[in-house]
């Protein structure tokens, strides 16, 4: 008997290296997560039970900081779905 296949949502938050890793940097990249996640059970109805939330701050940037526009792109929120259940193929 397959169990119904469910998704689980991670969103991880990250900001840029400015500052480098400290406890203000890891809160401010929590809060664009927080408002993903928002707008996702809100707007999409989708079960705040199954979505997580964390904040990365600098820790995996997804340039090198060697231009004005590197903050930009390392300030971003990374969606991860995760399956839970039986799979049918």
């Amino acid at each position: 008997l397959l169990k119904p296949l469910k998704v689980n949502l991670k969103l991880i938050g990250h900001t840029y290296s400015k500052g480098g890793y400290n406890e203000v940097n890891l809160f401010l990249s929590h809060l664009p997560a927080l408002v993903v996640s928002q707008y996702i059970t809100e707007k999409l109805k989708f079960p705040r039970e199954r979505i997580h939330v964390t904040g990365r701050a600098d820790l995996k940037s997804a340039v090198e900081n060697t231009s004005r526009e590197v903050p930009l792109k390392n300030r971003r929120v990374e969606l991860h779905l995760e399956f839970t259940g039986d799979h049918p193929l």
